[in-house]
């Protein structure tokens, strides 16, 4: 609508030149997406891994049961780290072209401003909306990857600390520490 409203609205804008942005703005809908679905299917994952955890520890507490739990956390853990791998320099790619944008698109806004005055034209009016798009993207990106991160290792390990160790036999407690140690040093 808004690549329509442009040549509609600017001299020189043709109906035609819009087909050059179409791509761009797909790219950019699709990869935000992408990584939203993504950051969501890790969010539950680890949701469902704790709260599971949560109720078989309520029920019974022992080596073998902190054992398996271990071991789907670490692989939770592995699948993780094979997505970040095979994701890194597309996102990476993506956030610099973002920044990019946004940076182009500030300083294009700002000349104009400065050049014409506060008169606020369509091409102003246009970066400013550039900006404001790239910038809740890029905010929707990040907010997606912190949440997720936090949710990761943050109820499993809630649940393992809540453990009276004083109620458990020798070797829960040491898959309790095994578990712990596994969290700390692969947190997500």
């Amino acid at each position: 609508v808004f690549l329509l409203s442009l040549s509609f609205l600017l001299d020189g804008f043709a109906l035609w030149h819009t087909s050059a942005y179409y791509h761009i703005i797909t790219m950019l809908n699709m990869n935000s997406a992408l990584w939203y679905i993504n950051s969501r299917g890790i969010r539950v994952a680890s949701s469902s891994l704790s709260r599971c955890f949560r109720q078989d520890v309520a029920i019974e507490c022992t080596a073998a049961m902190i054992s398996r739990y271990r071991f789907l956390w670490l692989n939770l853990s592995e699948l993780l780290q094979a997505l970040g791998n095979a994701y890194a320099r597309t996102y990476s790619t993506y956030c610099l072209f973002m920044f990019v944008n946004i940076t182009v698109a500030i300083y294009g806004a700002l000349s104009e401003i400065i050049d014409h005055g506060f008169g606020f034209s369509f091409k102003e009016i246009g970066l400013i909306v550039d900006t404001v798009y790239c910038s809740t993207l890029l905010f929707i990106f990040c907010d997606c990857s912190h949440n997720a991160t936090l949710q990761v290792a943050q109820g499993v390990q809630d649940t393992l600390l809540s453990i009276n160790l004083l109620k458990v036999d020798q070797p829960t407690q040491k898959e309790i520490d095994l578990f712990i140690q596994a969290i700390e040093m692969n947190p997500a």
